[in-house]
């Protein structure tokens, strides 16, 4: 049955039977360019087991309070469901990395590595700094060589071009949501002039930051 179809039935989708399954379906919005590196290392498809009683794990009780509110209509569901589905696809995606392979190399695993977890942080906390492959070794305690190997072994990506991407995602939510200057947008992000951030900003998304922010219009 196809998902529109299933989503427009009224009656028999709520199954009060025990043993009947209950199937949650959710989607996700998200800018591809800011999560490439977690969307790489995700699977087509993942399985997990949770166990449903109270207290088993943050993943079943967030199960059970989603599968309460679906099932007892009441003031402020779609709020409450909608917070829920968001805590659920965190808790999935924990569980999911913590059961992974420790060998692994992906975004997942250098999230759990102390060192890339720091340089990591630090990136997204400033990315309008002038950051130098030297400085960010530096907060990983490595050296160089070592550093923008592990990077990329883990990453999937040299640090300047995940800092590069990482700043166009900004700067994409800034064009679509604010109403800020480019060369405002351009210093929040770590450039200099408009032009140098335009042409980084068309490199990596294909147009230019006023044709995109033409193509998406900020709502006053």
């Amino acid at each position: 049955m196809p998902l529109e179809t299933f989503l427009a039935m009224r009656d028999g989708v709520v199954d009060r039977d025990p043993k009947a399954i209950t199937l949650i379906c959710g989607q996700f919005d998200i800018d591809q360019h800011l999560a490439l590196p977690a969307l790489r290392a995700l699977p087509q498809a993942v399985s997990l087991r949770a166990g449903m009683e109270p207290g088993c794990s943050p993943l079943s009780d967030t199960l059970r309070m989603l599968r309460n509110e679906v099932e007892t209509p009441n003031f402020g569901n779609q709020i409450v469901v909608r917070n829920l589905l968001s805590s659920l696809f965190v808790y999935f995606i924990r569980d999911w990395a913590d059961a992974a392979s420790p060998a692994t190399n992906d975004w997942f695993s250098a999230l759990r590595t102390p060192h890339m977890t720091r340089v990591l942080a630090r990136m997204h906390e400033a990315p309008e700094r002038a950051w130098t492959l030297e400085e960010l070794a530096k907060e990983a305690g490595l050296s160089r060589a070592a550093f923008a190997r592990n990077f990329c072994n883990s990453v999937g990506e040299p640090p300047h071009s995940y800092l590069t991407r990482w700043r166009m995602g900004i700067a994409a939510q800034l064009l679509e949501q604010t109403d800020l200057r480019l060369r405002d947008i351009a210093s929040r992000v770590g450039y200099q002039s408009e032009f140098s951030f335009s042409r980084a900003f068309k490199s990596t998304r294909g147009v230019s930051p006023i044709q995109y922010r033409r193509e998406r219009p900020y709502c006053r």
